[in-house]
């Protein structure tokens, strides 16, 4: 008898929740098909293997080598897609960090991250380390999420957040797929220089290229709910210059045109299931 897919999820409680927006837990069998392409968010992503090693192939802008994670990867913000080996995707933790969540956590800036998977030893040392240890030997999934959120508070550090760029993300944010960086640099009232260099310290990337993938999820999430638009229309409304743009787009940060990411699209966000 196949084993039953298990997921549990929990929103930590305040200082991380402004941070952290989800901790879950999956376990279960093998997926059907055995590699999914991860689709860019500009989030950073903490899974901890609690099973079998998996494999993961980085992002094809950075590296195409196949790599092999014992213990604990931490997903920098991606510029574009990269592969999972679902085969060894069976029993995980997982920690979801809002765009730009991780700085106060973290003794590196997320610009020395951006397209880079890294174990959690090279983030939090023996620190790290020993979560995943722990995490290994404790059983009941209310235990594990107290484990992490023991962990992150304990990594807490408030002064690295820049509130003036956290007013920038989330005007962005508020802007939706019309986010455009002029009209922020100038409320903020910083240089472009400057801000830029703030910016990528702390969301790992430049404000330009936050609000394309801003953009990009803003048309992901609309497909999911009204998957036969008028191209041209959908196109303009979700702030591409015209449909050529918007397919150009879809293929750079997906790998497919819009008509063929609805074709291959699972059922979980961001997840393409590959068949080969």
């Amino acid at each position: 008898m196949a084993s039953e897919y298990l997921f549990q999820a929990k929103r930590p409680d305040f200082p991380l929740y402004p941070y952290i927006g989800v901790i879950w837990y999956m376990k279960g069998p093998p997926f059907l098909h055995p590699c999914e392409r991860l689709l860019p968010t500009a989030t950073v992503e903490v899974v901890i293997n609690l099973g079998e090693p998996f494999n993961l192939i980085c992002n094809p802008l950075r590296e195409r080598t196949l790599h092999r994670y014992d213990g604990a990867v931490v997903c920098g913000p991606q510029s574009g897609h990269f592969t999972i080996d679902t085969n060894t995707e069976r029993h995980l933790v997982g920690i979801h960090f809002r765009p730009g969540g991780l700085t106060p956590f973290s003794p590196l800036p997320l610009s020395e991250m951006r397209d880079w998977h890294l174990s959690i030893e090279d983030i939090w040392g023996d620190e790290g380390r020993r979560l995943h240890h722990r995490l290994l030997e404790s059983s009941p999934t209310v235990e594990r999420f107290r484990l992490v959120e023991e962990f992150f508070l304990s990594q807490w550090n408030p002064t690295k957040i820049n509130p003036a760029i956290e007013s920038a993300r989330n005007l962005f944010v508020s802007m939706g797929p019309q986010a455009r960086v002029a009209p922020v640099v100038d409320h903020i009232g910083f240089s472009r220089r400057h801000f830029n260099r703030l910016f990528q310290s702390s969301l790992g990337m430049p404000a330009k290229a936050f609000c394309r993938i801003s953009r990009f999820q803003h048309a992901l999430r609309k497909l999911e709910v009204d998957p036969h638009p008028d191209w041209s229309s959908f196109a303009l409304d979700f702030g591409f210059y015209d449909q050529a743009h918007m397919i150009n787009e879809f293929k750079s940060l997906s790998g497919f045109s819009p008509e063929l990411y609805l074709a291959n699209r699972g059922t979980r966000l961001n997840h393409i299931p590959l068949r080969e």
